[in-house]
């Protein structure tokens, strides 16, 4: 279904050890649609599991994704990138573009920076 990146299970981790989070016993959701203009936008939280979701879990993660959302995430990455200098956020990709910004792709104002052209970083 979802995969994540190391960095974005990392960060994840990070936030439902954070106290703030409230995280204990719920899982990440993640949804999207299609908005107006065609393109795809996401959204994530933690949540409690609904009648009608897959569950499943990637590098100890327990994540959700309910029934209007699953064709739209199906074979996607959900990495954490650095956006912008100094700005870090999650982005969505299909798993062939998180591909094509693996690690060994430069990383001069490239895949790890989030600013890859190939990747829609931003």
């Amino acid at each position: 279904m979802i995969t994540l990146t190391p960095a974005a299970a990392q960060q994840l981790h990070a936030a439902m050890e954070d106290a703030d989070t409230q995280a204990d016993g719920l899982a990440l959701r993640l949804a999207a649609k299609v908005d107006e203009n065609g393109a795809i936008e996401f959204g994530m939280g933690f949540d409690e599991q609904r009648q009608g979701d897959i569950a499943f879990d990637d590098k100890g993660v327990d994540m959700l994704v309910g029934e209007p959302s699953r064709e739209l995430l199906q074979g996607t990455v959900l990495d954490y990138v650095e956006i912008e200098a100094g700005r870090h956020g999650f982005v969505l990709r299909p798993e062939e573009e998180a591909q094509a910004c693996a690690p060994a792709a430069p990383t001069t104002g490239g895949c790890g920076s989030g600013g890859c052209s190939r990747c829609g970083g931003a």
